[in-house]
């Protein structure tokens, strides 16, 4: 008998993941202040449900100094770290944690609202 496996479905929308363009950075290194979408590179940009927060994960995100905005799960990609940036909508968020689910399927990712791009 063949087991079959479900698929999930992300019907939320979508999430860009990003990271600042190289060429935003200053003579010396430093990035330059971001204005807009137009400012970053799209790593990837993937269908996403948004998840309920638990009290654990308030508790964790306070420990580490963070605040817990959103919750989200979306396909694994081994390129989503935490040194990337989630775009939703017009609302840029710092991604602080990336927990992939046992089987590799898929991935829930924590965020912290940054600010609303121009």
């Amino acid at each position: 008998m063949k087991v079959s496996k479900t698929i999930p479905a992300y019907r939320d929308g979508y999430v860009k993941f990003v990271r600042h363009k190289e060429t935003s950075a200053s003579s010396f290194g430093a990035f330059t202040n971001t204005r807009g979408a137009a400012d970053y590179d799209v790593i990837v940009t993937l269908a996403y449900d948004r998840m309920t927060i638990r009290e654990r994960d308030y508790e964790f995100a306070e420990s580490i100094d963070k605040t817990l905005n959103l919750k989200i799960r979306c396909p694994y990609r081994p390129e989503v770290n935490s040194k990337l940036q989630a775009v939703i909508g017009d609302m840029l968020y710092d991604v602080y944690q990336v927990d992939p689910d046992i089987n590799g399927m898929k991935m829930f990712v924590y965020l912290q609202e940054n600010r609303r791009l121009e």
